[in-house]
């Protein structure tokens, strides 16, 4: 009866250990190997800018291939505009852009560089992260975070886009090639 009894208390053991093991190793099997960094320029802005383009750098320096990243918008206020990156499928959740990898992945120590336009809104002194995730899944399962330098910040003043006025204008000696003016501009 004791041989029964040991092996009955290896299996009772022996038993949960596998199952948790087997949930634990299964769950990070997509993020398995995905490493990368991340990098944006400019790092700020003035408020009140339609079109402003962003470039990024997005690497893959781990040892899988890269099928799928995200690209977060940092601060509230600021909104997509054209987005580019040849060979990738895009799409838009609402709080930034995720591409999808349409012909080929991001191989090991492989650097994309995609563009994005914001439109960004009155929102001085402002600042905040980009965020930019990775994942080896082509539907973004258990994305991982890449490391780099993605901040940015809404300095100065919005640009005077106000025209001039120009009032009590003289003209005189006109000729061929030249003329004369004098008035105050403001």
């Amino acid at each position: 009866m004791l041989p029964t009894l040991k092996k009955f208390i290896i299996i009772a053991f022996s038993m949960p250990v596998l199952f948790f093991s087997f949930i634990f190793f299964s769950l990070d099997a997509y993020a398995d190997g995905v490493t990368c960094t991340a990098s944006v320029s400019p790092n700020e802005s003035q408020p009140n800018v339609d079109e402003k383009y962003f470039a990024f750098t997005v690497t893959n320096t781990g040892s899988s291939d890269i099928n799928w990243f995200k690209i977060t918008l940092p601060i509230s206020g600021i909104t997509l505009g054209p987005v580019s990156l040849a060979n990738w499928e895009k799409s838009f959740p609402g709080d930034g852009v995720v591409f999808k990898k349409n012909q080929q992945s991001m191989s090991t120590n492989q650097t994309l560089s995609p563009s994005v336009g914001t439109y960004i809104s009155d929102i001085p002194g402002q600042s905040g992260n980009w965020s930019v995730q990775a994942s080896n899944d082509i539907a973004g399962a258990n994305p991982v975070s890449c490391s780099g330098s993605l901040g940015l910040s809404i300095t100065g003043t919005a640009p005077d886009t106000t025209a001039p006025e120009i009032s009590g204008l003289t003209v005189s000696n006109i000729n061929a090639t030249s003329a004369m003016y004098t008035g105050p501009v403001n």
